[in-house]
């Protein structure tokens, strides 16, 4: 399905979370939603279209057309300092530039979507380049012209790389990647026809998600360099949801607006201290926005609809960390760190250490050892989530939760027998 969210599921220990209409990633049997997506090393909200529409954490696919990617980090267990906010892996997605000497123009056809990429110079002798992708739904034209009669699943998205070199301020990029989504399913009128409850909802989703950021990357000395990014992201979705009653009248069920948006700062400086010692220490900060007007049932019973959230407002998540790597001797290399959040909504805070040994004791054979704390705050409307009391004041329960926390060990043998045979082996233990 070009997604790259699906193509990580052949990796051992990785499982989809569903069925075929969700790319959630299942690791070692943790759930997706504490799955971190990052794009060019900066925590973005779920890039997928119709986001959380079966499980919490995937999606229908990936906003990100695979025209566009590079490689890309996808991290299982006891994951670097470096990564937080996180209990079970991180999908890290490059994006990669375009050609520096000759434009390039590309056209797709596919049962998903229709693609249009075009990449370049800026200018001829330079390094500059740029790298562009449109991708509508196949589907979404088809259903225009009733080839498709039932649900219509309309999305298109957007993504961008402009990478620019300069002589003495180091490399800038300018990327994006957004999206918008609709889907609308009508509740069948006779109900000899029902065959599920399905078949008595009416069903509306809008969603449109956005990020976009700027970076620079700029050499310190002969062995250091800083990365600095700016990104601003967010997204929007509006459903509404309603059942037909016994008596055929449409009762609401569901109706929710959530607008989430994230101005985030990340900079980190990389330095080789000495010969067998690398280290990367860096801040990321995190302003959150959000407006929610959440509405629906208690489990779809009928004259339970209420309000579940309305609040709107600003919260900062600060994150630190300092990561290092020591070659001890030839044989055997060490990887130690430490990583801080502060979460201000409610004043909670985690200090993370993280700690990985391997052992090369033959040149085809590796032994390892890892341990990892890790943290991660929920959704907002998690904390904003409302109800009233025995006195009907509003009340929020859920404003004070902590980080949900896990340890990870992990136990790791790697044999390379030739250039294309290769045995991993993991013994994985994780307490949550």
């Amino acid at each position: 399905m070009d997604d790259p969210a699906r193509l990580v599921m052949a990796f051992a220990g990785v499982t989809p979370a569903g069925n075929a209409q969700d790319n959630a990633i299942v690791i070692r049997g943790n759930s997706p939603r504490g799955v971190q997506w990052r794009v060019e090393g900066v925590e973005v909200p779920n890039p997928n279209h119709f986001s959380n529409a079966n499980v919490v954490g995937g999606g229908f696919m990936s906003i990100l057309s695979s025209h566009t990617l590079s490689r890309s980090d996808f991290f299982t267990s006891s994951f670097p300092a470096e990564y937080g906010n996180a209990l079970a892996g991180v999908f890290d997605m490059k994006l990669r530039t375009g050609n520096p000497n000759k434009r390039e123009y590309a056209f797709q056809a596919g049962t998903l979507g229709l693609d249009v990429s075009a990449e370049g110079p800026w200018a001829a002798g330079r390094e500059s380049s740029y790298l562009f992708n449109y991708r509508y739904s196949t589907m979404g034209l088809l259903s225009q012209v009733n080839i498709i009669p039932d649900q219509a699943i309309l999305y298109q998205d957007l993504s961008f790389n402009n990478e620019f070199h300069t002589e003495k301020h180091g490399i800038f990029t300018f990327w994006g990647l957004g999206g918008i989504g609709q889907t609308t399913t009508l509740a069948e009128m006779d109900p000899l026809r029902w065959e599920t409850d399905d078949d008595r909802f009416n069903n509306d989703w809008k969603e449109h998600f956005g990020a976009t950021g700027i970076g620079h990357r700029i050499s310190t000395g002969a062995s250091s360099y800083l990365s600095t990014s700016l990104v601003t992201s967010g997204r929007i979705k509006e459903l509404t949801m309603d059942w037909l009653d016994d008596d055929m009248v449409f009762q609401p069920d569901l109706d929710m607006y959530k607008s989430d948006g994230k101005v985030t700062l990340s900079s980190f400086l990389n330095r080789r201290i000495s010969p067998g010692h690398v280290n990367r220490t860096g801040v990321i900060i995190n302003s959150l926005h959000y407006n929610y007007d959440l509405n629906s049932t208690h489990k779809h019973i009928e004259g339970t609809f209420a309000s579940r959230a309305l609040e709107s407002g600003q919260a900062f998540h600060l994150q630190a960390y300092s990561q290092s790597r020591y070659s001890l001797s030839p044989d055997w290399v060490l990887h130690a760190g430490l990583h801080g959040s502060y979460f201000a909504l409610n004043k909670t805070w985690s200090l993370d250490p993280r700690l990985g040994l391997s052992w090369h004791f033959s040149s085809h054979q590796t032994f390892s050892l890892a341990y990892g704390k890790h943290s991660q705050a929920e959704d907002l409307y998690v904390y904003l989530y409302r109800k009233q009391d025995e006195d009907n004041n509003w009340v929020q329960p859920n404003r004070q939760l902590d980080f949900s926390r896990a340890h990870h060990f992990v136990l790791g043998y790697d044999h390379h027998f030739s250039e294309i045979l290769r045995l991993k082996v993991e013994p994985y233990f994780q307490y949550l």
